[in-house]
């Protein structure tokens, strides 16, 4: 995780700044009622995103009028991060914000305080109902027996593909692979040259070399990352080198069924219809749908010899620093966003699943199941979800990760090699982090 001085002229200039500029505007562009006090809600939710959770707002402040939530976007995650720390540090965060596990852990340990406030009162009240939140996501945001934040847009990895050529491969549109061996032979069926220059120009899979889907693969194959101390990197191991000898089995030959590729590329290739299947996030159905011209499909991610799949996704936790009246304010605002209600119309809106065990019992999401059936897809893969480490140096061994998948998918070959590398300098990040915390 990239660190900085937060003494020296050009970030106190950085601090100043940035107060100026995200003191107490709203996103909604609502004026306030004379002396109200603001909640602030730092969030990266752009576009139709930020409008589905100013609806949420929206519905709160009605029962607030003097202490509304007033949602500051911040632009994206990694400008998110770094305006939270420097806020920390000077002492002056918002009421809450939108932070991803590895960022609350930072804030609570190397910021020099406790920054993120305990919302394990707000679990225990009346009316809360903690065990109706989905086990795997209570257990996500609690550190050292404490709940730190509550979950806001979660997502897990689904599979997309698209029924038309699912159809004219001879491929039943309504029986996607629900293993990486059923993928293999299906992409290798999706795979073609279509006009006969010689070429191939319909791909069974395109991907981006990130962690996440890779991670998974290495839990399927009954792998683990870190050693039970977490002072060990175990990506040396046969079923992480598994895992990522099936990217690369896909791209080279003898039959190359898949290609690496960058951003959101895969997704646009899937779009126009170049690209048979793509693994991607669940709320990705919000931004391909409407472009969409043929009959897609949507499933759970492929599964190995274990049932496996990471949820991701961020959270929202209160600052210690603000005021504990609208610490209570935002603690409820944090109940009502993720109450049956609101949590299942967050979903049915964005493609983000819904948090609670009531949401998908509700008639709201029965009805839109019954409308739309692959909403249901994603939440399916909660009976073996788990996440990854949540540590602040989680960030820079994942980076490590995406790097070794990029030289493998490069030198099309020489897994375990590359892993062997990972491993050491992840060993040694790991190694800092525990000196860092002596």
């Amino acid at each position: 995780m990239k660190r900085f001085s937060l003494t020296s002229p050009h970030a106190v200039a950085l601090l100043l700044s940035l107060l100026l500029v995200t003191g107490c505007g709203g996103s909604s562009g609502k004026s306030l009622p004379a002396g109200a006090r603001p909640v602030r809600l730092w969030h990266s939710m752009a576009g139709d995103l930020g409008k589905t959770m100013q609806v949420i707002v929206d519905k709160f402040n009605a029962r607030h009028p003097m202490t509304p939530i007033v949602p500051v976007y911040q632009g994206g995650y990694d400008m998110l991060s770094q305006k939270i720390r420097t806020a920390v540090v000077a002492g002056q965060p918002p009421e809450m914000a939108q932070m991803y596990e590895a960022w609350t852990a930072f804030l609570n340990r190397d910021a020099g305080q406790e920054a993120v406030a305990s919302l394990s009162p707000l679990l225990e009240s009346p009316g809360f109902q903690k065990d109706d939140v989905f086990q795997v996501l209570r257990d996500d945001v609690t550190f050292d027996g404490h709940v730190l934040a509550l979950p806001f847009n979660k997502s897990f990895p689904v599979m997309y593909y698209n029924k038309d050529l699912f159809a004219e491969a001879g491929l039943d549109p309504e029986k996607p692979p629900a293993t990486w061996e059923e993928f293999t032979e299906y992409g290798r069926k999706l795979t073609k040259d279509t006009n006969g220059d010689g070429r191939i120009d319909q791909w069974g899979w395109s991907f981006v070399p990130d962690a996440w889907i890779y991670l998974c693969k290495v839990l399927q194959n009954g792998g683990e990352f870190l050693n039970e101390s977490r002072t060990r990197a175990r990506f040396d191991e046969q079923p992480a080198v598994d895992a990522l000898q099936l990217f690369v089995d896909a791209i080279k030959g003898p039959n190359p069924y898949a290609y690496p590729s960058t951003e959101f590329e895969p997704q646009n290739e899937y779009v126009a219809g170049k690209v048979a299947m793509v693994i991607s996030s669940s709320v990705s159905k919000s931004f391909m749908k409407p472009l969409i011209r043929f009959d897609m499909g949507l499933a759970p991610i492929p599964q190995g010899p274990k049932m496996a799949a990471i949820v991701s996704g961020t959270n929202v936790g209160i600052f210690r620093k603000a005021p504990e009246d609208l610490q209570k304010v935002a603690a409820e605002f944090l109940q009502f966003f993720t109450n049956t209600e609101n949590t299942t119309y967050w979903s049915i809106k964005t493609n983000y699943i819904p948090v609670r065990h009531s949401a998908t019992e509700s008639q709201t999401w029965k009805e839109w199941v019954a409308l739309d059936p692959t909403a249901g897809v994603a939440i399916k893969q909660m009976e073996y979800a788990s996440f990854e480490p949540r540590f602040p140096e989680w960030v820079d061994c994942r980076k490590i990760i995406n790097q070794a998948m990029s030289n493998a998918f490069q030198d099309r070959g020489n897994v375990a090699k590359h892993l062997a590398t990972a491993n050491t300098r992840i060993n040694l990040t790991l190694a800092r982090r525990m000196e860092r915390n002596r």
